[in-house]
């Protein structure tokens, strides 16, 4: 087995990722962000679209407590690559 890394953008629904001590099902296509840049050194919003994708995902195995377990909803959020990939 290989594996890969993506970035959020590009997660689709059915995708497993494993990260941060788990292994996600992704529920659904990453999406931009709804959110808005912040200005550098303000806590103000800048205006346009955030360059950030957001998936939602079911943990389906490893726990951290108080942040996820198995059976529990999680976001990964970024522009960055996360997790890893099992490919054929």
């Amino acid at each position: 087995m290989n594996t890969t890394r993506k970035f959020i953008h590009q997660f689709k629904t059915g995708d497993l990722v494993h990260a941060h001590g788990g292994t996600f099902r992704i529920i659904e296509d990453a999406r931009e962000s709804q959110g808005h840049r912040p200005q550098a050194a303000h806590l103000v919003q800048a205006d346009g679209p955030s360059d950030c994708a957001v998936a939602k995902a079911i943990c389906i195995e490893g726990e951290v407590q108080g942040y996820f377990r198995p059976g529990s909803e999680w976001t990964f959020q970024g522009n960055f690559r996360a997790g890893t990939y099992a490919t054929a």
